[in-house]
């Protein structure tokens, strides 16, 4: 969570808006749900009497690196997973399946703002454990 809070707060500063002010927060949060202007959205879901999520996450790589290579960029979409409610009835999504994340797909527009924007990495010692 603090990485998240952390990677939002640098992303709205980057695009003028103040992380503590409630209403550039729903600038923001408009501007994440639109995808930033992604012109697709594909819905990943999974059947609920699966639980192989670790199939799902190489679906959504190998999406995303199929889409780099014809020239389309892609964005992770996973606060997808937080509207059920608004998603099923308006994609037509049945209760037998789980929704597990959305990909944006479009072209990106090297100029905009936001596309300017990297993450810092994690020092690899925070995320990789060596055991002898």
């Amino acid at each position: 969570m603090e990485r998240f809070t952390a990677v939002r707060t640098e992303r709205m500063r980057l695009l003028g808006l103040d992380p503590a002010d409630p209403a550039s927060g729903k600038v923001f949060m408009d501007m994440s749900a639109r995808l930033f202007g992604a012109p697709v959205l594909a819905v990943i879901c999974t059947d609920k009497a699966l639980s192989s999520y670790l199939d799902i996450g190489l679906l959504v790589q190998t999406i995303c690196l199929a889409a780099q290579h014809f020239g389309v960029d892609s964005i992770i979409a996973s606060q997808l997973v937080s509207q059920p409610d608004i998603l099923r009835p308006a994609l037509e999504i049945t209760e037998n399946l789980n929704i597990v994340t959305g990909i944006g797909l479009g072209y990106a527009k090297p100029n905009s703002l936001i596309n300017t924007y990297r993450s810092t990495r994690r020092p690899i010692e925070e995320v990789v454990r060596y055991k002898d």
